[in-house]
């Protein structure tokens, strides 16, 4: 049994709409989806052949 290596690159950011914090933004793309923080704050790995990472609201 092997181990595989994947590199990977961290994203990293602030999401605000209309100067507000939408809690329920998920983020996909990277290993895991994840969610803002409760001030629109998020951290992601991401392999590094990911072209995108897609921001997914709530509301559709």
């Amino acid at each position: 049994m092997g181990v595989e290596a994947v590199p990977l690159q961290l994203a990293f950011g602030r999401i605000l709409f209309d100067s507000e914090v939408d809690i329920n933004a998920r983020i996909t793309g990277g290993l895991v989806p994840v969610t803002v923080d409760k001030y629109g704050l998020f951290q992601l790995e991401v392999p590094m052949d990911t072209p995108a990472i897609r921001l997914e609201l709530d509301n559709g």
